[in-house]
């Protein structure tokens, strides 16, 4: 006869079970970027409704684009892509594609906005000369 191995009982508490996941805790911080990226959001969507409101007068907006890299290239896409939108001025630091200064860009009254698309240390600079001159910024 064969003896087997005698069974312990092992009381329910003690038994091994599979570890329990809780969720971490979501904090309610708002972090920082969150903020600059919903001021951003807020600050394009103000710019955008005027610029609608400067729409209903006039039958084309005209955009200077300051800055071609590869976010100003897919900005520059993105702009030839709308209809009633034109870019008269590229703003840039290389002179195959530049087609006026800054400062020109600024002073020709038919350009209704400014889009910047330059690196970011240089933006604050070009939005106070574009909001200086009373353009829209984008």
């Amino acid at each position: 006869a064969v003896s087997l191995p005698q069974r312990r009982c092992v009381p329910f508490a003690r038994r091994p079970c599979s570890p329990v996941v809780y969720p971490k805790p979501t904090s309610k911080r708002i972090s920082e970027r969150a903020v600059w990226r919903f001021i951003a959001l807020a600050s394009v969507a103000i710019a955008l409704a005027a610029l609608v409101a400067r729409m209903s007068t006039c039958s084309v907006l005209r955009c200077a684009l300051v800055g071609v890299g590869r976010a100003g290239n897919a900005r520059l896409r993105a702009l030839e892509s709308i209809e009633n939108i034109e870019i008269p001025a590229i703003v840039s630091r290389r002179e195959d594609v530049k087609t006026a200064t800054l400062q020109e860009a600024l002073r020709d009254e038919s350009i209704h906005a400014v889009v910047v698309s330059t690196e970011s240390e240089m933006h604050g600079n070009i939005v106070k000369q574009a909001l200086e001159a009373r353009k829209h910024v984008l």
